[in-house]
C-alpha cells in the first residue's frame, strides 16, 4: 500500500452461539461510521457484544461516539460488552474508561 493510501474500513460480525465478535480493520472514521453503528444495532439481541479493534489503522472522535454507543445499547439490553484494544496509539485511544460496564 502506497503512503497516504486510505485503507478502507471493514467490519466482519463473527458469531458463536449468542455472542457476536464484531471485528474491525482499516481506518474508522466518519466516512466508515455508518458501517460500524449498523453492525452495532444488528447485535442488539446478542447475549455478549466484543469489539475487537487490533486491525484498526486510524480512528477518530466518531470511533469513540461508536464505542459509547455499543456500551450503552448493551447496557440497556442487559449484553455483556468487552474491547479488544488496538495497537500503539489506537490502544491508548481503546483503553478509556466506557464505564464499568466496559472489559478488555
Amino acid at each position: 500500500m502506497a503512503i497516504g493510501q486510505r485503507r478502507p474500513f471493514q467490519v466482519h460480525n463473527v458469531v458463536s452461539g449468542d455472542d457476536h465478535t464484531l471485528i474491525l480493520s482499516g481506518e474508522l472514521d466518519a466516512i466508515a461510521g455508518d458501517e460500524l453503528e449498523v453492525a452495532i444495532i444488528s447485535c442488539a439481541k446478542a447475549a455478549k457484544l466484543t469489539l475487537d479493534l487490533t486491525g484498526l489503522t486510524f480512528m477518530d472522535s466518531t470511533a469513540l461516539t461508536l464505542f459509547l454507543l455499543a456500551r450503552d445499547l448493551c447496557k440497556a439490553r442487559g449484553i455483556v460488552f468487552a474491547l479488544i484494544p488496538g495497537a500503539g496509539h489506537l490502544e491508548t485511544a481503546s483503553q478509556l474508561d466506557l464505564g464499568p460496564e466496559a472489559s478488555t
